[in-house]
């Protein structure tokens, strides 16, 4: 839109987010604040019509870029989507309610399959080369769909439901084979309307339905259709190799139009049958995994029972044979150091992961480290619990039947870390403990698994957490903590004692507000390049930060976008120095500066990146001001005590292409003007300007500028097209800097995708101690040939500077002893503070000499009755004390 006026609209309506589609707030460039809103409606349709409201004229053209995105194919879709094909989408466009002409654009989604052979998964066919008739086995089948929104990853195992409005699956079988229905239906569990079954019986296909919105996604992982049964053929000499007639069909419908697609595997199904005259195969797989924490391999000797993991161990098994057996023995040694009193024993589930069919019981036979045996029986899922106070060492369990393929859950131990071996030494630290895990089969066969376990010293893990809610100049931009709430990290402790954080902020924003902190030192540092540096001191404060708390409640920055930022990137950083807590980061600080010099400073993990700034293109003013803060700020605070200066700057900002003969003019505020300033600021010298352009590209471009002054503020009036620049004269001219009240700024020339820096004004105010509670407000007016001047003031977020002071009221209490004498006794709890020029002293004292607090009483002399001769007093700005109250 060009040279648009205040109080036009632009409006653009785009498609919605959908399967394809993705964008979302932050990826619409808004107008800045100071010249307009930007609004987003979403419409019946599902579209959504963007406004664009103008709250002042803005000169030369307005970009505004939408970036619209395409998903990829991992997301959770809907069930199913209404994407699939060639579809048109329309982008359409209207300025103050006439439309304009559109735009349209196609998005095109082809699901695809490859469907896997079917192979036998318990037992395993690469681990049992044939199998037994009359026997029952799992078969595995995939579907390997992509849902086609991007391309063909992120593959699902059963049919994808983000694409599936009805399928059937149609697999030929080995002759003989028989589906047993019940066992397939339990194994795979569904949690939809798919069913599998076996209408003409043995040898018959095997018809897998899967209704519409049925079916599972790429995101989930889950595993392929789980198919159990039998095989009927009578028992030969030799091996037998079955193959079914033809190979797996998929006949998927893809939208409600009825549009189908037709999928098939490579290879029919297959499966050798053993003969009486050949061994089987016998393959025993076992693993023993670490303890529950997420650092696995790693145990902590303290006396701090939150680190201390739930089992010490656990361990798993795969029984990959053709033919049932009920003379396995499943062999724990639990390692010296383990103070064990407890095992689980796993469920007998039959599910994708778990085939425990069959298996009802385990006998057991434990012996403690003191030799002493115990023995028993345990359910699947139960617990053995030792009787005596010796640890477990040993533990060996018979199932009391195992199903070919049989695969366990997990066995896991139960205790803690012993502080001393069984022979009395002591556990020491960074010392390993080895367990093993041995599994027989029948006595032929015989497997060992080994594990091993640090004791080590608690180590923390501190990862950056951040937030981007908006990219657009002079709006709450967002958020820097530390991540909690996350134990996957591999830390051993969630506390790490007395750290020092150093959060480097990007140049773009400014600080809004710290929280989170607890005790610690909070302070802010300018750097050289416009990095605000907050550090977050711990030391000496006895407490540490704990990961295991709300991220938003831990160490929380809170940033404001700065409303002179240019688009673009913007770096950010964040180091932790530990003294105590040895970390798991290691990447020390390579530029000291932004540690403050502190050399032993380490990067925290996921703690840096880089700060976006967009806005709709155009040209623009902005301001800031800055008292006591660290940095220049939209909203700036001085203390009237304070002795540093009061400071506006303003900016020009071009964000479109080169533009010439621009004039910037700038009302300082004078007390009761027309923007409300409660004081009048006094220049102590002319503004000073930047020498280069500051551009995105980093390019050198001198600024090259005319300054005029005025001792009165210039009328910027709405509307017109030309600034008055009657009465304003060079810096040569002026007599008392004191005195001047509006500044021009001429620029032959503003290059696209620049800004003049800021052009800082510096001055004091007359009576400073006495306004506290008072705001000046800055106004300019920035006017281009042709067009309306746009105006930034009070009302459109213009740079302000309040003046802040408070006054701390004490009281005391007056009396006459028996003697005579006056007696003052202060009165500290009825101290109270007041903002100056904006609250009133409250007289609600106590009124009687009952009313004081217990404290307060106690304070005065035993037998006193105050009757009248007794006052509270306080004491204001003027230093006398005052009678407030008589008692």
């Amino acid at each position: 839109m060009t040279n648009a006026a205040a109080g036009d609209d632009f409006t653009i309506t785009v498609p919605a987010p959908n399967a394809v589609l993705t964008w979302s707030d932050t990826d619409v460039a808004k107008l800045a604040p100071a010249i307009g809103t930007t609004t987003i409606t979403p419409n019946s349709d599902g579209s959504h019509t963007i406004t664009n409201h103008f709250t002042t004229s803005v000169a030369g053209d307005t970009i505004q870029e939408i970036s619209i995105g395409l998903n990829d194919n991992y997301p959770a879709q809907s069930k199913p989507i209404d994407s699939v094909g060639t579809q048109t989408k329309t982008v359409s466009f209207a300025i103050n309610g006439v439309d304009q002409p559109k735009l349209t654009f196609t998005t095109t989604v082809t699901p695809t399959a490859t469907p896997s052979d079917v192979t036998r998964a318990n037992p395993d066919a690469k681990a049992v080369g044939a199998v037994n008739p009359n026997t029952e086995y799992v078969y595995d089948f995939a579907v390997n769909e992509a849902n086609g929104v991007r391309d063909n990853t992120t593959t699902s195992g059963p049919v994808n439901s983000a694409v599936n409005y009805g399928t059937t699956i149609t697999i030929p079988v080995p002759t003989g084979f028989t589906l047993d229905e019940a066992l397939t239906k339990t194994i795979n569990n569904f949690d939809d309307e798919t069913t599998i079954t076996q209408p003409t019986g043995a040898s018959g296909d095997i018809i897998i339905t899967v209704p519409k919105g049925s079916g599972n996604q790429g995101y989930q992982s889950r595993p392929p259709y789980k198919l159990a049964g039998s095989f009927v053929d009578p028992t030969t000499t030799d091996n037998q190799t079955l193959t079914a007639a033809g190979v797996a069909t998929v006949v998927q419908q893809v939208d409600e139009t009825g549009t189908t697609l037709t999928f098939k595997s490579k290879n029919p199904w297959q499966e050798t049958l053993l003969g009486t005259a050949s061994t089987a195969d016998l393959k025993l797989e076992v693993a023993a995994h670490g303890n529950s924490l997420q650092n696995g391999d790693k145990l902590i000797l303290d006396d701090d029972p939150t680190n201390d993991p739930t089992d010490l161990a656990s361990y798993s098994f795969k029984y990959q044979a053709p033919a049932a057996t009920s003379d396995a023995t499943i062999t724990l040694a639990v390692p010296d150091g383990f103070d064990v009193h407890g095992i689980i024993v796993p469920t007998s589930d039959t599910n994708s992961n778990v085939y425990m069919a069959g298996t009802t019981s385990y006998s057991y036979t434990l012996t403690l480290a003191d030799g002493v045996k115990e023995t028993g029986t345990v359910a699947p899922g139960g617990t053995i619990t030792s009787k005596a106070s010796s640890p477990i060492r040993q533990a060996v369990l018979t199932p009391n039947l195992l199903t070919p393929g049989a695969e366990s859950g997990t066995f896991k131990l139960l205790g803690k870390l012993s502080a001393k071996y069984d022979g009395g030494a002591a556990v020491k630290k960074w010392r390993s403990i080895d367990h093993q895990h041995y599994d027989c089969s029948a006595g032929s066969r015989r497997i060992i698994s080994k594990y091993t376990e640090t004791v080590a010293t608690p180590t923390g893990a501190l990862h950056l957490y951040y937030e981007q809610n908006s990219k657009t100049p002079g709006e709450d931009g967002g958020l820097f903590s530390i991540y909690g709430n996350n134990p996957g990290f591999g830390q051993t402790t969630n506390l790490v004692f007395e750290p020092i954080l150093y959060y480097v902020l990007p140049s773009a924003v400014s600080v809004a507000s710290v929280s989170g902190t607890q005790d610690a030192k909070v302070t802010q540092q300018l750097l050289p390049d416009g990095q605000v540096v907050v550090k977050i001191d711990y030391t000496g404060t006895g407490e540490s930060i704990d990961v295991g708390i709300d991220t938003w409640s831990n160490n929380i920055v809170r940033v404001t976008n700065n409303s002179d930022a240019l688009p673009g990137t913007y770096p950010w950083s964040s180091y932790v120095t530990s003294p105590t807590t040895p970390l798991s980061e290691t990447s020390k600080v390579t530029d000291p500066a932004q540690t403050l010099g502190d050399t032993a400073a380490v990067a925290l993990s996921e703690g840096a990146g880089n700060w976006v700034i967009e806005q709709a293109a155009t040209i623009m003013s902005a301001s800031l001001a800055q008292g006591d803060d660290v940095v220049p700020v939209t909203s700036a605070t001085l203390d009237k005590n304070s002795s540093n200066s009061l400071q506006f700057d303003v900016n020009v900002i071009n964000t479109t292409s080169n533009v010439s003969n621009g004039t910037l003019v700038v009302n300082l505020p004078v007390k009761d003007d027309d923007q409300g300033s409660g004081y009048t600021l006094n220049l102590t010298g002319p503004i000073v300007l930047p020498t280069q352009f500051t551009t995105g590209d980093g390019s050198q471009v001198p600024l090259v500028a005319t300054v005029l002054y005025k001792t009165s503020r210039a009328d910027i009036v709405a509307g017109s097209s030309s600034a008055d620049l009657d009465g304003f004269v060079p810096a040569s001219a002026v007599n008392d800097w004191r005195t001047v009240r509006a500044v021009a700024i001429q620029f032959t020339n503003l290059p696209a995708d620049a800004s003049t820096g800021r052009m800082v004004l510096t001055g004091t105010v007359a009576n400073q101690v006495t306004l506290g509670g008072k705001t000046g407000y800055l106004q300019t007016g920035f006017y281009l040939p042709g067009a309306n001047v746009s105006i930034a003031d009070k009302t459109s977020g213009a740079a302000r500077l309040t003046i802040t002071g408070a006054e701390t009221i004490p009281a005391q209490f007056h009396y006459v002893d028996a003697e005579g004498q006056d007696r003052i006794i202060p009165l500290s709890d009825l101290t109270k503070t007041v903002n100056d020029n904006t609250d009133t002293l409250s007289n609600d004292y106590p009124t009687t000499q009952t009313a004081l607090s217990s404290a307060d009483q106690a304070l005065i002399q035993a037998g006193i009755n105050c009757g009248l001769t007794a006052c509270i007093y306080s004491m204001p700005q003027d230093m006398r004390w005052t009678p407030l109250v008589k008692l």
